[in-house]
């Protein structure tokens, strides 16, 4: 069955077969297979949305203004002409206001708000110059000279981390010495320069301050040498590396063509080994992800929450999203081993040994084992973290740069905390925002 089917069977299945109902008029009980620390992000996510039965079940005017029910600190009150593919309408916009029903917390700052979709940088940038725009939400490369100077100019991070992914169980890719010699023959401060606003180099998968304090796993660092000796170990050597086509991502956040240039120049440089591009749309280069139709893949990978095991885990074989073709067995027993860590600490010796390099962990399954909430989870952060050391290893997945968006926030206030910014649920509740006046 295909990954599509899979989704609207579990879609049917939701509140019927599977552990989610609703108690009552006000609490919706969810069991889950395992513990999952970061249900709270997942839920925080648009798709969670409670949706009034008339929404649902209703025509395309129940999202007319004065039909939409909504549950918010805002309510919609009038909306423009909606966009169309290479036509320009400054009118079209969202525009709400302040529901005078809403009784929660934070009711909002701004009695109106007027959310222009956007139409490209000139449009953009032409109305945040007349002054339309107090927060321009994304500002692109074409726009950077006239923005960066711009009072209000800020730089925000993705919550992504932009990545490498290899297909490692076939040719060439399946040999862990042609992978580790593309990983050594990468130069990121090189690769940094590409992007705008120049992103962070990543050296690991888990964002630090995801990850928390701690040892921190290393990807494998430049070295060109040692690249072009593990390549020639390989048998791959200059004119013997077969033709290889790197795919990668369309992306508005962070265009990655000039990204996708400079990796492969290195390559060519370094290793003598030429490569295709080949540009996909984010929904294709997923399909082709999932059905392992790819050789090299450069896109992002996030998290959707700040845990560790949501980084970690959706690199799983079983997880349709890998697409790596790469097995462990050493990194699938340290993800069950953190899904469920009363089972590690009641299955005895036995469980522990079942654990790669086990020596390693006693100390921790003891504090576990005497202590409270706070032992288990610093266990099953250290579990997660071995599991990350043990892909990065292998270089199934090689990080790249964390990327970062520029943004114009002029003459408004109270757009979130810098640690809000790094927190990847609440970036990813913003990713479709625009520029708002």
């Amino acid at each position: 069955r295909t990954y599509k089917d899979q989704v609207y069977d579990a879609f049917d299945a939701f509140g019927t077969d599977v552990a989610a109902k609703a108690n009552d008029d006000h609490t919706l009980v969810v069991l889950l297979e395992h513990r999952c620390p970061w249900l709270p992000d997942l839920l925080a996510r648009s798709c969670f949305i409670p949706l009034h039965p008339k929404t649902v079940k209703g025509s395309e005017r129940a999202f007319d203004p004065g039909e939409l029910l909504t549950n918010g600190a805002y309510v919609l009150k009038g909306r423009g002409p909606k966009p169309r593919p290479g036509l320009l309408n400054p009118e079209s916009l969202v525009h709400i206001v302040q529901s005078s029903s809403y009784a929660g917390p934070r009711k909002g700052g701004m009695p109106e708000i007027f959310a222009y979709t956007g139409q490209g940088p000139a449009e953009d940038l032409r109305r945040l110059t007349s002054g339309d725009l107090q927060w321009m939400a994304r500002a692109v490369a074409a726009n950077r000279k006239e923005v960066a100077g711009r009072q209000g100019y800020v730089e925000r991070p993705t919550g992504e981390l932009l990545v490498l992914r290899l297909r490692c169980d076939r040719p060439p890719f399946d040999d862990p010495k042609v992978r580790r010699a593309l990983a050594t023959a990468i130069d990121r401060g090189h690769l940094a320069k590409a992007l705008w606003p120049r992103p962070d180099e990543a050296i690991r998968i888990v964002p630090p301050h995801v990850a928390g304090p701690g040892a921190a796993p290393r990807a494998p660092q430049e070295d060109p040498a040692a690249a072009k000796r593990l390549l020639h170990e390989a048998g791959l050597a200059g004119d013997d590396f077969p033709w290889v086509e790197l795919q990668y991502e369309e992306h508005d956040d962070a265009p990655l063509d000039d990204l996708a240039d400079a990796l492969t120049r290195q390559w060519e440089k370094r290793l003598g080994a030429e490569m295709g591009l080949r540009i996909e749309e984010p929904r294709q280069a997923r399909r082709l992800r999932r059905a392992g139709a790819f050789q090299l893949q450069l896109g992002t990978l996030g998290g959707s929450a700040s845990d560790p095991g949501a980084w970690i885990g959706s690199l799983s074989v079983h997880h349709p999203e890998a697409g790596l073709g790469w097995t462990d067995e050493g990194f699938e027993a340290l993800l069950a081993a953190a899904r469920n860590v009363d089972a590690l600490l009641t299955g005895g010796e036995a469980a522990v040994d079942a654990l790669p390099d086990p020596a390693s962990f006693r100390t921790r399954v003891d504090a576990a084992r005497r202590g409270g909430a706070r032992e288990k989870d610093a266990l099953r952060r250290a579990l997660l973290t071995a599991a990350e050391s043990r892909i990065l290893e292998a270089c199934a997945v090689i990080p790249l740069v964390w990327p970062g968006w520029a943004a114009v926030e002029a003459q408004v206030q109270g757009l979130g905390a810098d640690a809000a910014w790094r927190h990847p649920t609440f970036v990813g509740c913003l990713r479709s925002a625009r520029c708002v006046r």
